[in-house]
């Protein structure tokens, strides 16, 4: 009982450790630490931001913003426009449902899903690297390897 009680107070001491980074406004630099199941929402313009560590999910609303991603994450989601991204860390799902986004990764992803129109994923292909699944449904979406 003293063990299930112990392994439920780590949990919940692990889910409210957790943050959520809101960047809005104009203009706005953030460099960032994720932890575990942190989550950044980006819904600004012509922002900068850098995240390293390993977080859960980024989510880019914004326009005009340059994000640097250099940590392990479950997903990013883009719905803004003419975003430039970069990711250098293990990402398990890319869903691109903006327009005119660009996004490098120089990492392990495993799916890709199109939704928005003219947007373009590099990826950058490496020696033990899997290609990511790639799912088409927006408009005039290219996916090109490197």
């Amino acid at each position: 009982m003293l063990k299930k009680c112990l392994l439920l107070c780590t949990l919940l001491s692990a889910a409210l450790s957790a943050e959520t980074f809101e960047i809005d406004g104009s203009g706005v630099r953030r460099n960032l630490q994720l932890k575990a199941r942190d989550v950044v929402k980006v819904a600004g313009s012509d922002c900068t931001v850098e995240a390293a560590g390993s977080g859960d999910i980024v989510e880019l609303t914004g326009s005009a913003n340059h994000l640097e991603i250099s940590a392990s994450l479950n997903g990013l989601v883009v719905t803004g426009s003419s975003n430039q991204v970069s990711v250098r860390g293990p990402l398990k799902q890319l869903d691109v449902q903006g327009t005119e986004n660009h996004i490098t990764l120089d990492c392990d992803c495993t799916l890709v899903q199109f939704e928005g129109v003219d947007n373009e994923v590099q990826w950058i292909s490496r020696k033990g690297r899997q290609q990511p699944k790639v799912e088409r449904n927006g408009i005039n979406n290219q996916f090109k390897i490197h």
